[in-house]
């Protein structure tokens, strides 16, 4: 080999090997872009869709709020629900302390921006809409009306009129009556029995049970009672769902039931109806806003399931009326007393009549112009087998316990919600922080992309030199 062939030799691997170290370095700046670069196009690469961190958080929060409820001793608002502003205000700073706190955990401070992040929001938006069982628990089911059309049209114009102007005046006459009726009884009772209290309760009780069937006659009122009502005994307590204040009629009208709820002083008719037409059943009414007040009605309802002379108790668990197709998070106040638990599960006809009662949108006479409107009351009433907490049962699974026969016997939707979030309002601070991690989420990406466009533009200028 020639001294010439020589050179060229070396000059050829030279090259070679320029070209090599020319070509690692485009490979290392592809690797790096690559690395640095989220936004991966090609059709074999996948992206996990997860669970939306927004619905996680939630769930997360519900879970340890209920295992902060089991670790707590039995106190008033477990059975009643807040108290004053500043129970609320403590109430809501939990729920939101840990809510933001699962939405810290499931922030990735190191996250850079993916096509999947598209798809996992409009996945959450999607899930937020569609599995709303929340609201779902509180909305009114529409039902098509099935007789309004043009071949029935003059039969739907009758019934307004018979329903409208006959069956309301006489149900509201029958109603007047029935009260009237009552109150003429108690004074009757009182002036033949105005020494003995024994006899008057007895008989003031026989008042109220008869006031209540012809209330419930005068609406037509159609009630099928399934089962045999536990016998009544000391240390015993009737639970069941709530969709209207009417449950306690519907379900008095076999026994009447003493009740718990909160006195309201400053309506005339109501608060008469609370301290004279009501006092033979010894109901146990409180001021939501006086704690002290609050805790001689706790210590009245442990007096009261100790005398088996006593009215029944019963007591709504769920704290707020529900429209009747779903059973929520029970308060486990009643569940804690050691007493027997004598559950009901009430189901309405919604054919007929819907029982729900909406607060917020309609006045209690008003919801009673509905129902004395409508054609009749068609509800089902069970009695089930009475409960008694087991040895390894804590008070959160008894109370579960007996929702899930509750839910079984009416047919209704079992869920979670604990409907004190009916009347929660988030506060900014909850609302600004999913506004935030979005923010930093966009801040984080703006940044990459700088990097990613800096190191396409030097690649580019090297190969330009090169």
């Amino acid at each position: 080999m020639t001294t010439k062939d020589q050179s060229n030799l070396n000059g050829l691997a030279n090259h070679n090997n320029n070209d090599n170290n020319e070509e690692a370095k485009k490979i290392e700046e592809t690797e790096s872009l690559d690395k640095m670069s989220e936004l991966r196009m090609s059709s074999n690469n996948t992206f996990d869709i997860k669970a939306s961190p927004r619905r996680r958080s939630i769930q997360q929060a519900l879970n340890k709020l209920a295992a902060l409820q089991q670790g707590e001793e039995f106190i008033t608002a477990a059975l009643m629900g807040p108290t004053t502003a500043s129970t609320t205000m403590r109430i809501n700073r939990r729920i939101e302390q840990s809510y933001l706190q699962d939405i810290e955990s499931t922030v990735d401070r190191e996250k850079s921006f993916s096509l999947g992040d598209i798809l996992e929001n409009v996945s959450s938006g999607m899930e937020v809409i569609v599995d709303d069982d929340f609201s779902l628990c509180f909305k009114r089911p529409r039902r098509r009306a099935w007789n309004w059309n043009a071949y029935l049209l003059l039969l739907w114009s009758i019934g307004v009129v018979i329903r409208y102007c006959i069956l309301l005046p006489v149900r509201i006459i029958g109603m007047a009556l029935a009260v009237l009726c009552t109150l003429l009884q108690f004074w009757c009772w009182g002036k033949l029995f105005a020494h003995d209290a024994r006899k008057k309760l007895r008989y003031e009780l026989w008042s109220i049970h008869f006031c209540i069937r012809m209330i419930l006659a005068s609406w037509s009122a159609v009630i099928e009672y399934k089962g045999v009502i536990a016998s009544k005994k000391a240390n015993q307590i009737y639970v069941a769902n709530h969709t209207t204040m009417v449950d306690w009629l519907v379900v008095g009208q076999n026994t009447p039931f003493c009740v718990v709820g909160q006195l309201h002083p400053t309506k005339p008719f109501v608060y008469y109806m609370q301290s004279v037409f009501l006092k033979a059943l010894d109901c146990i009414w409180f001021n939501r806003q006086e704690q002290k007040d609050r805790a001689q009605a706790m210590q009245r309802i442990k007096d009261h399931i100790q005398e088996k002379e006593r009215p029944r108790l019963l007591i709504f668990p769920e704290g707020t009326c529900v429209n009747n197709e779903y059973c929520i998070q029970f308060k486990k106040g009643a569940f804690g007393l050691g007493a027997e638990i004598c559950p009901v599960a009430i189901k309405y006809n919604k054919s007929f009549a819907d029982g729900y009662w909406i607060s917020r949108d309609r006045s209690f006479p008003m919801h009673l112009f509905d129902i004395m409107t409508s054609w009749a009351l068609v509800a089902e009433v069970y009695y089930l087998e009475p409960q008694r907490q087991q040895a390894h049962e804590t008070d959160i699974e008894f109370t579960n316990r007996v929702k899930q026969m509750i839910a079984e016997a009416a047919g209704l939707k079992n869920v979670e919600w604990n409907g004190y979030l009916k009347h929660y309002k988030p506060s900014e601070r909850v609302i600004d922080a999913q506004r935030k991690i979005k923010a930093d989420e966009l801040e984080r990406t703006y940044r990459q992309m700088v990097r990613q466009t800096n190191i396409v533009d030097r690649a580019l200028g090297n190969a330009t030199n090169t």
